[in-house]
């Protein structure tokens, strides 16, 4: 098996080489407890009929070899043969790594070899060579330079959202910005911005427009991504002399470019708090929260109001002091007007492109991790009275039992610095992975560890091309038992007494190399209510609704054909605070808090069957009931402020309906119908502090989300 990972000689197997491999699949597969792999997948048979060739087989081998043996040719795999460097250590792209462990047609599925793409592609490849060489004759870097810019389409990362083909720059200078700028403007073109283009929903840019990257290309469009060096104006960290006070913990402010990844960030962190040499931390700062991805950029995350978890954390977007920006005149300008702040902190780039983000640091402090793998009945349990799904034997399960489970998801919710819950769907247990920041220096180390981490990366991207290979003609059922056994099956499982003690900008990016397989991902923000009998303590039922109502409707389905599962991916589900900034989903929940809580499948799923269990899902969650079978939301807080169920911005819930209603006259007659005037009115004081007006910041950088969303 040590050479089941090389691409010779695989192409042409002959039928004796592939039976023995499709033997090894099979016995791999059924040594790990996959239901039905033997009836349900005959390997052989797709072989033959030409469906699967000899690379997608040695690929598929070395992934389930990789949870299966302890020998396994993956860990072999260094990063010296996935990816080479000039010699100025510069990273090149991918072709390596296909070439010694994926072969031929995965390299063609990538499309990053040129010769292997059609003729008008490869045309258009050679011509973004000349751009990017040469750069654009009318726009100029501050330092003169032609900015360089290629044509091609524009295409998310989730692979949801793509333009015609439409002119892409990468500016080095904030200088340059202006004149791109300026330049946009006298030719009525509109300007956008993106990083590593993790948007689901279509918010980004559209075919009318001119695309500034903050990120190289060759990073933004391949796969897999490794660590970036920070480069140009865009890219950097700047611990500011400044410290303010906030609710009894001294912060202090830090300037970090919109370019800025969460890894250059997270290593700024290791850099300036760990001395290698003794393996001990000195103090130092960090943001409070996060999300997980570390292939994200400050001005990506921050523009859709992103968030991480923990019933005191809000958003990214409360933690701005202040935003520099690049305005309509084609000028740098920075707004740090709290009440401004409360809409440009949040705008989805609609009065700029973003140059830096002023944050709100705290002082760096040292999780406490025990993540386990707990009974799905009795890790968050069904709510009382629920109709659980008959596959469930509760005959063991007595009610105090589920009265302790409930009582110690509350003192999670309520008391736990991080609160988040997985489950993969037919998994008989979760995992949970919630933790206190109350962890001593002098027991931390990093978390993943280097080796760990790379192990991490390389796995995610093998499961990735599998994905949009091998199981592109595999049964939905066995691609979603393969996938959520194995995901279990790396997901660590603490002794209590043995936790793992990393410092917080550690224990919030617990997973790496998420970039590397792409998925679909719909997310909601619940608002949690009072309990009825006493209003000033949350009523978490709701979270248990939200919840088992999926877990229902993956069963409905499962028990009645094997193969509808479009949920191939896990159920998540974390708890978090309110928020302040006018637009985001979190708005006005500031008394009892959220329950974020997202569904995600792999994106080589029928589009169509993921779109029709999307609204399903979506039905269930904004229409949760009451014991006695009254709507739950919306309800109104303490400060009179009607709440509803809203989507996350970023990921998926275009083309959706609420109540039969289209998702956006919802979001605007309903969900934000008093939060968008709020919105306007601070955009537009911002833009008259700049010598514009909001008019001229929505003719030059708005989107056709924008305006159907916030448009007078």
């Amino acid at each position: 098996m040590g050479q089941c990972g090389s691409s010779q000689g695989a192409t042409n197997l002959k039928d004796k080489e592939a039976d023995e491999l499709l033997g090894k699949i099979q016995e791999i597969a059924s040594s790990k407890g996959l239901e039905g792999v033997k009836n349900e997948l005959n390997l052989s048979e797709l072989y033959k009929k030409g469906h699967l060739h000899g690379e997608d087989m040695n690929l598929f081998l070395l992934l389930l070899s990789n949870y299966c043996d302890n020998n396994t040719p993956i860990k072999s795999v260094s990063r010296s043969m996935m990816i080479k460097r000039d010699k100025n250590g510069v990273l090149k792209n991918i072709q390596e790594l296909a070439r010694r462990i994926l072969g031929k047609r995965v390299i063609t599925a990538l499309r990053v070899l040129p010769i292997l793409l059609d003729p008008a592609d490869a045309l258009q490849d050679l011509a973004n060579k000349f751009r990017q060489a040469i750069g654009h004759d009318e726009v100029r870097e501050a330092n003169g330079d032609l900015m360089k810019f290629v044509k091609d389409e524009f295409q998310n990362w989730g692979r949801t959202v793509e333009t015609k083909s439409i002119l892409t720059f990468v500016p080095k200078t904030k200088g340059g910005i202006c004149n791109l700028v300026k330049w946009a403007k006298s030719k009525n073109l509109r300007v956008r911005a993106a990083g590593f283009r993790h948007s689901w929903s279509d918010i980004t840019v559209n075919s009318d427009s001119v695309l500034i990257s903050l990120l190289p290309l060759d990073q933004v469009n391949t796969l897999p991504v490794f660590d970036l060096d920070m480069h140009g104006e865009l890219q950097f960290v700047e611990l500011l002399d400044k410290t303010i006070t906030e609710d009894g913990v001294e912060k202090r402010l830090c300037k970090i470019g919109s370019g800025t990844t969460n890894e250059q960030f997270r290593e700024w962190i290791v850099k300036n708090s760990l001395d290698k040499k003794n393996e001990t931390w000195k103090p130092w700062w960090t943001l409070p929260l996060n999300v997980i991805m570390v292939e994200i950029t400050f001005g990506g995350s921050n523009g859709p109001i992103c968030h991480g978890a923990g019933r005191k954390t809000t958003t990214l977007s409360d933690l701005v002091a202040s935003i520099e920006f690049v305005n309509a005149n084609g000028e740098l300008q920075t707004v740090d007007d709290p009440e401004q702040l409360k809409s440009v902190s949040g705008c989805f780039g609609m009065l700029g492109i973003v140059t830096s983000i002023t944050m709100k640091l705290d002082p760096l402090t040292f999780a406490r991790m025990i993540p386990q793998k707990k009974r799905l009945e009795l890790t968050i349990p069904p709510p009382k009275g629920f109709d659980i799904p008959a596959r469930f034997d509760m005959s063991d399960i007595k009610t105090e039992m589920l009265d302790e489970a409930f009582e110690e998801f509350v003192d999670s919710c309520e008391n736990d610095y991080y609160v988040e819950y997985f489950w993969f769907p037919n998994q008989k247990r979760c995992w949970i992975n919630n933790w206190k920041n109350d962890g001593k220096a002098s027991d931390a180390r990093r978390y993943p560890t280097p080796g760990v981490v790379e192990f991490q990366e390389l796995t995610t991207f093998l499961s990735g091309v599998t994905n949009s290979t091998i199981f592109r003609v595999l049964p939905n059922n066995f691609q979603m038992t393969i996938l959520s056994t194995f995901a279990m099956l790396e997901m660590p499982n603490q002794e209590i007494n043995d936790p793992i003690v990393a410092p917080v900008s550690e224990a919030l990016h617990f997973r790496r190399g998420i970039q590397n397989m792409r998925v679909n991902d719909m997310e909601w923000e619940i608002p949690i209510p009072g309990l009825k009998s006493d209003p000033s303590k949350p009523d978490w039922s709701v979270c248990q609704k939200a919840w088992w109502s999926v877990i229902k409707a993956f069963y409905d389905r499962f028990d009645k054909n094997k193969n509808d599962v479009p949920m191939r991916l896990p159920l998540e589900m974390r708890i978090t605070a309110g928020s302040k900034v006018n637009l985001a989903p979190q708005f006005g929940n500031d008394t009892h808090g959220t329950c974020s809580i997202e569904i995600l499948t792999p994106e080589n799923v029928n589009k169509g069957e993921w779109k029709e269990y999307m609204q399903e899902v979506t039905d269930l969650w904004t229409n949760l009931k009451t014991d006695d079978g009254q709507p739950i939301h919306p309800f109104k807080n303490s400060n009179g402020q009607l709440l509803h169920v809203r989507p996350h911005w970023a990921k998926e819930w275009e083309g959706l309906k609420v109540n039969g209603k289209p998702i956006k006259q919802y979001l605007r007659e309903d969900a934000y119908k008093d939060q968008i005037p709020l919105f306007r009115e601070g955009l537009a004081a911002a833009a008259e502090s700049g010598g514009y007006t909001l008019a001229d910041a929505e003719q030059l950088f708005s989107t056709k989300f924008s305006r159907e969303m916030f448009g007078e």
